[in-house]
């Protein structure tokens, strides 16, 4: 827990394996601190499975222990890599998931740093649009109770055993709209930015099921806003089931950050854009106050308000000086609370 004094609690991501990582980190950290939160670390994990063990492991612990006097008993985030992608796949390998997961689990539990032990990835559900069309929607939806939620509710048993906390990581509308026509990258045969993800984590349907797992929310802003905005400016068809459009066709992204329990985190960032078969994309982890998230000092101040940390989690272009991450903490100290 934090003092009421403080705003609230925020995380700088960082890669372990980096010492100079680690300092530019460190020096953020100060930033924070002079803004009235508390700062806290983001562990970024490379790599999926190797990034967690052996001599990956052995090398962010050797690091991270210089910062044992200094960090004291601090949360601490381990965010679980997406990639290499059949590492993480809850549809088609969800034993080599799992046991990824569970990786993620022991390395964090394992830490040389902090209290609080968060694990957080994303459910990763990715189809071709031809079985996203060709599959009714009830299908799917069964789907995610048969073959989903034991995954879940493994992991939930497993981090449970080991005092972790696992928060699931939100989706954008379609996983991959930041990503252009001009990219051949594939998975399963697909082109990336044509995969599809048939279920949505928002206050209208998932955020419950995660729950009933035992299991709580990242709620990543820029990924949620794509799939308003979709709704209300896009062609969702295209990309969402009939069943999402009716739930949320009023909803917006306050509703998912009213939603939130206090045990739940955020990453705090901006968006801007959208996805279009066309070639148009969307851009993600956009510096705070850069992107067209409306109203996005009241969601800030909100989350203050109910102390949900979150991790500021913005695209830098230089990961050596972090400029957005520093436009973002700018941006965080003018407002008003």
């Amino acid at each position: 827990t934090f003092t009421k004094k403080l705003k609230n609690q925020i995380f700088i991501p960082t890669f372990a394996k980096s010492i100079t990582d680690i300092k530019a980190s460190l020096s953020i950290l100060e930033e924070i601190i002079a803004i009235g939160y508390e700062p806290c670390l983001m562990l970024v994990i490379k790599n999926g499975l190797k990034g967690l063990i052996e001599n990956d492991k052995k090398e962010q612990y050797k690091n991270l222990k210089t910062l044992v006097v200094q960090y004291t008993k601090k949360p601490v985030i381990v965010m679980l890599s997406n990639f290499p992608l059949e590492e993480i796949d809850f549809l088609e390998n969800s034993d080599k998931t799992i046991k990824h997961i569970k990786a993620g689990i022991d390395f964090a539990s394992e830490l040389p740093i902090g209290g609080r032990k968060i694990v957080t990835f994303h459910i990763n559900t990715w189809i071709s649009q031809e079985e996203f069309h060709a599959t009714q929607e009830k299908e799917w939806l069964s789907r995610f109770d048969k073959a989903i939620m034991p995954s879940l509710l493994k992991i939930s048993e497993y981090s449970r055993s080991k005092n972790v906390e696992v928060k699931i990581e939100t989706d954008p509308v379609p996983v991959f709209g930041d990503i252009g026509n001009d990219d051949p990258s594939k998975y399963r045969g697909v082109r990336l930015n044509e995969l599809r993800n048939p279920f949505l984590l928002t206050h209208g349907w998932g955020f419950e099921k995660l729950r009933q797992a035992g299991l709580g929310i990242c709620l990543d802003f820029c990924h949620n806003r794509t799939i308003y905005k979709t709704i209300q400016q896009g062609d969702p068809d295209k990309v969402l089931l009939p069943f999402f459009l009716k739930k949320l066709k009023d909803g917006s992204l306050l509703d998912d950050l009213n939603d939130l329990r206090a045990s739940d985190i955020a990453h705090l960032n901006d968006g801007l854009g959208l996805y279009s078969k066309s070639g148009s994309t969307f851009k993600e982890g956009v510096a705070l106050g850069e992107g067209d998230i409306e109203n996005l000092d009241d969601k800030i101040i909100y989350l203050n308000k109910i102390k949900i940390p979150f991790a500021i989690e913005v695209w830098d272009s230089d990961f050596t000086n972090r400029l957005e991450t520093k436009r973002s903490i700018t941006y965080l100290s003018r407002l008003n609370f």
